[in-house]
């Protein structure tokens, strides 16, 4: 009974175990998933672009479906990559061709899981470019006021419709060329034809560009490019001359006419203002290059008129002249042709010659030269001119005679006379018109007010109708010893105002003979920044400016006045040795603009910024002779532009300073300068002068006012940084 009991359950169990693979094998067939659409067209793709298109998997079964791609193609991407697709449901997958080369796409994407599986055809063509267009159309040359037409051609590369716009974007000389903006629909692989016209306005080379826009993004720029011409003809003969005709005599010359450019001429209308020379044509029509064509000129010689001279014209369409060709006639017999009237200038008093001498050409236009020609002045101011022949005086047919005149004015302004020329019994009277000249300075104005220590450039010149005067400036009023100073030479010259105060320059202009003019240009230099301490001295040495800062500093202790970070002085304040911590803001530092060891200055001491509550503390130190046995310094003091305070300082020996008195700023905008002074001797750094021995009975320099004081070894006891002896 146990044996059959154990043997049926056996038998249950192995046919529950054969029932359940049965279950799972056939399991797989019931799930059926499908794709919408069954391929994906992805048409024309620009490279370097993308285009996305969506995918719908649809599972129609009763679990849940993970699918994958086992396989995805060259430039295609999708997203999610892994889907799953619930039962009875639908999932959305985007698929994106990112062609990076041109190139045809024609595959299958498959999403499988296990043996499930389902295919999409992928579809597209990847395009380089959607259209196809010059780069550039070349017009060559065109004749200025002609136009030249150029049929772009637009092709469609693609297999879609594209809208293309066409003429926008115009950059460069476009005004030479004429086109129109344009919309234009492309079928697929059509193309269209746009028309671009240059018209020259003018000679030369014009340049210019306008884009082509495809399917709003492909954009192509087209380079235009033309040159204008000018048509070019030659004429001969050149210049036209009926020459030793006889009275009542008829002449004519048959006139060629060339085109020796690279356009052609158009229509050409002959000129000739003077009636005595008519032409058998009036007009020549277009020539090619390198084409000729030709007219006769007559004239009808008269004993009235023994030299006559014009000139022919051939004009374009346009009423440009092309070329202008002299014509003469001229009868047998001598005929003086004088040039232009005279014009001479020179210098009030002037009595030499070079280089104020006028020249006059004079022809002899008759047929027989070599006669001596005679000259005189004659007229009001004929003692003011003296004529002479350039050569040996005698007339040279063709070839000009050239006689020099000589003009020596004694008054200002205009000097009338005539120069008479004799030849055989011919007589010529030429005016002569001289201008006695003085010079005349100008001066180029500047602004009224101008920031201290500013270059400037100072011009002037002479303003005369000669305008040959030499210029000279000088400083004639000036702050401090400035006028002192010699300006360089010449009209422009450059100057930088060193102190505040009123400048007052002045130009002098001065001719060859003396005669001189002048003129002044005057402005105020003013200071800039908030706190502006200045100095000079009388004597060439070395002469000290320093600030102190009382919020950082006792100024009744000389050791003080060299320290490094509270006091400013020629060994710490200057631009290249950076700010001091006296304030948040860089501006809040001062700058020592100069250190004058040498000279008489000045030295400056300025703050752009000064804080509200600030208080100074300034003086001046003689720290080397340069062995004057005295000095007297100027120091200014100046707020917000506003002198606030001028001292005189008296030093008796080297290395005296001379405490001065306070500067403060109690509110904003406000400031207050107190004099105080306080004379110390023997104030150096760093020990005693080399001459004296050192002495170290006093720790520091004892002071009284307004007394001196002398002290051998001024801070032995100080502890801050102080700078080295210069």
């Amino acid at each position: 009974m146990v044996r059959l009991r154990i043997a049926a359950m056996l038998a249950l169990v192995s046919l529950a175990w054969l029932g359940g693979c049965a279950e799972e094998r056939v399991l797989p067939h019931g799930v059926v998933v499908s794709a919408s659409p069954r391929e994906l067209d992805f048409g024309t793709v620009p490279v370097g672009s993308s285009r996305r298109l969506a995918l719908i998997l649809e599972n129609t079964s009763r679990r849940t479906v993970t699918l994958q791609p086992n396989r995805i193609p060259l430039d295609v991407s999708v997203e999610p990559r892994v889907a799953r697709v619930p039962a009875s449901g639908r999932v959305r997958v985007e698929v994106t061709f990112r062609p990076r080369s041109e190139r045809a796409l024609e595959d299958l994407l498959r999403f499988e899981e296990g043996e499930l599986g389902v295919e999409v055809g992928l579809r597209g063509v990847a395009v380089a470019r959607l259209i196809e267009v010059e780069e550039s159309v070349d017009f060559g040359g065109v004749r200025v006021g002609d136009e030249k037409t150029h049929h772009l051609v637009i092709r469609n590369r693609t297999e879609e419709r594209l809208h293309v716009i066409v003429g926008v974007g115009a950059s460069g000389a476009f005004e030479n060329f004429r086109f129109e903006p344009a919309e234009i629909g492309l079928e697929p692989g059509g193309s269209t034809q746009y028309a671009i016209t240059y018209r020259p306005r003018g000679e030369g080379r014009h340049d210019a560009s306008l884009d082509v826009i495809a399917a709003g993004a492909e954009r192509r720029t087209l380079h235009l490019l033309g040159h204008g011409r000018r048509a070019l003809v030659s004429v001969s003969p050149a210049p036209i001359l009926f020459d030793q005709v006889l009275p009542g005599e008829m002449n004519e010359i048959q006139v060629v006419v060339t085109n020796v450019g690279e356009v052609p001429t158009g229509p050409m209308r002959i000129v000739v203002d003077d009636v005595r020379f008519p032409r058998d044509r009036g007009e020549l029509a277009s020539l090619e290059p390198g084409e000729t064509d030709g007219f006769a000129i007559r004239h009808l010689a008269s004993q009235s008129d023994p030299v006559i001279e014009t000139e022919l014209r051939l004009v374009a369409e346009d009423d440009s002249v092309l070329v202008t060709v002299p014509v003469v006639a001229r009868i047998k017999g001598a005929h003086l042709l004088p040039s232009e009237p005279v014009f001479a200038i020179a210098p009030v008093g002037w009595t030499g010659e070079m280089p104020y001498l006028s020249r006059l050409e004079l022809r002899d236009v008759g047929l027989e030269p070599g006669a001596e020609i005679a000259a005189w002045m004659e007229g009001p101011d004929a003692a003011n001119f003296r004529i002479w022949a350039e050569g040996d005086g005698r007339s040279q047919g063709k070839v000009p005679t050239a006689f020099l005149v000589a003009f020596n004015p004694i008054r200002f302004g205009d000097h009338q006379a005539s120069i008479v020329l004799r030849v055989d019994l011919e007589e010529v009277e030429v005016p002569i018109h001289g201008w006695g000249n003085l010079p005349v300075a100008e001066c180029s104005t500047i602004a009224n007010r101008i920031p201290v220590l500013t270059n400037l450039q100072l011009n002037g010149r002479d303003g005369s109708r000669l305008g040959d005067a030499a210029c000279e400036w000088s400083l004639v009023k000036a702050p401090g010893y400035l006028t002192d100073t010699p300006l360089p030479q010449g009209c422009t010259v450059s100057y930088r105002p060193l102190l505040v105060g009123d400048y007052v320059f002045e130009l002098k202009v001065t001719d060859v003979v003396g005669n001189y003019d002048r003129c002044q240009v005057s402005f105020e230099a003013t200071p800039e920044p908030d706190l502006w301490v200045e100095t000079f001295w009388d004597q060439p040495s070395d002469v000290d400016l320093y600030l102190l800062n009382l919020a950082m500093a006792d100024p009744e202790m000389p050791e003080d006045w060299w320290s490094i970070f509270a006091a400013c002085y020629y060994y710490n304040c200057q631009e290249k040795s950076g700010p001091l911590p006296w304030g948040p803001d860089p501006t809040n530092s001062p700058v020592l603009n100069h250190d004058d060891t040498r000279n008489r200055g000045p030295e400056n001491i300025k703050i752009e910024d000064v804080p509200v509550g600030a208080e100074y503390a300034f003086g001046v130190h003689w720290f080397n002779s340069r062995a004057k046995p005295s000095n007297r310094a100027t120091v200014s003091v100046y707020c917000y532009g506003e002198k606030m305070a001028e001292l005189q300082v008296d030093f008796r020996e080297q290395w005296e300073f001379h405490r001065l008195g306070t500067i403060s700023f109690p509110g904003s905008r406000r400031c207050q300068v107190d004099i105080a002074p306080v004379v110390w001797e023997r104030f150096y750094p760093g020990g005693l002068p080399p001459e004296e021995p050192e002495e170290s009975s006093e720790s520091q320099l004892s002071a009284r006012r307004p007394g001196r004081v002398r002290g051998p070894r001024p801070f032995p006891g100080s502890t801050g940084p102080r700078p080295p002896s210069r």
